[in-house]
């Protein structure tokens, strides 16, 4: 996600949701700060956040871990009236990230004590329970309730990131086919014309190519709609899961449906995922229809594709001996 200041934002999500930096990337056009809620007991990162061994923690295999990343581009540091496109206005596209906490009013009342502003308190609209404080950026914060009684980490945890896409069954298939990702629950709204998928990679991988993307292509991509027992399984995770939202019809219209955000107004910049061999993912993604759009770096091990619907992009990441 593309910020105003990495530094004021790594200070929000540090005080109000006890986030840690992890990596940090310097140079003159950019700042790249990574960050995610540590798991109890789960190894923390090195001292110097700039240093090699900070870029394997990140990326190293085996690992559960998963990361916002904020990218400030210092070409715009002079336009003090500059904020990202957060996808929900006019152009919209990415919709949200989410935390899970263990009560959603009693967190909500501390944010809102601490001065942090909402799109959506608890008990606004229909949707009770759920709320969407804003970031330093204007970005949405979904506030969701974890399972009950659930102990697999600290409150706050990255719970999903959230996508409008144009054809919810065809992109649910993509991930499954290419990043073995499964569709851990599905939601119809029929009575609002619009759906939601959520889907997750588990620890048997979501390696490109694999026997992981093998299985899931081969198994039913797309979970029962509206099982209660599947969305509360996925408010068990403690791994983030992509959360796909189709609103009804969009997937008769000719051409993308949402603005991708990397041309202006530029706001979320991509996914990532971090695989064990980064071009066999890139094949497998091309040959589901992806097209790439920066090509393989093999000293950094980076590629960047865009999915084939949307257009949004998806970094694949070389992932890093586990720790």
């Amino acid at each position: 996600l593309r910020c105003r200041s990495a530094q004021a934002t790594r200070a929000f999500w540090e005080k109000h949701f006890d986030f840690t930096a992890c990596r940090v990337v310097k140079s003159d056009a950019e700042t790249h700060v990574y960050m995610t809620r540590l798991r109890d007991g789960e190894a923390r990162p090195p001292e110097d956040l700039e240093a090699a061994a900070a870029r394997d923690y990140v990326r190293r295999a085996g690992s559960l871990s998963h990361y916002l990343i904020f990218v400030q581009e210092h070409a715009r540091d002079a336009d003090a009236e500059w904020l990202p496109n957060n996808g929900n206005g006019e152009h919209r596209s990415f919709g949200h990230v989410a935390v899970n906490v263990d009560d959603v009013y009693e967190t909500c009342a501390a944010l809102e004590k601490d001065g942090v502003a909402f799109h959506k308190k608890p008990d606004d609209g229909k949707m009770k329970g759920l709320a969407f404080a804003l970031d330093v950026n204007k970005y949405w914060v979904e506030v969701v309730r974890r399972a009950t009684g659930d102990v697999s980490g600290g409150d706050g945890n990255l719970s999903q990131t959230m996508l409008r896409v144009k054809d919810g069954d065809a992109s649910a298939r993509f991930f499954s086919r290419v990043f073995g990702m499964k569709c851990a629950a599905h939601r119809r709204f029929d009575q609002w014309k619009f759906s939601l998928y959520f889907m997750a990679s588990y620890d048997d991988g979501a390696s490109a190519g694999g026997a992981a993307a093998d299985a899931a292509a081969a198994a039913p991509a797309i979970a029962e709609a509206n099982n209660d027992a599947d969305m509360e399984a996925v408010k068990h995770l403690w791994q983030p899961v992509l959360e796909l939202t189709w609103n009804h019809g969009t997937e008769s219209q000719d051409g993308p449906a949402y603005h991708d955000s990397n041309t202006e107004p530029v706001g979320f910049a991509s996914i990532g995922f971090t695989v064990p061999d980064v071009a066999a993912a890139r094949d497998a993604a091309v040959a589901a229809g992806a097209t790439v759009v920066t090509p393989l770096d093999a000293a950094d091990g980076v590629c960047v594709v865009a999915e084939p619907l949307d257009k949004y992009r998806i970094e694949l990441v070389q992932q890093a001996p586990a720790l």
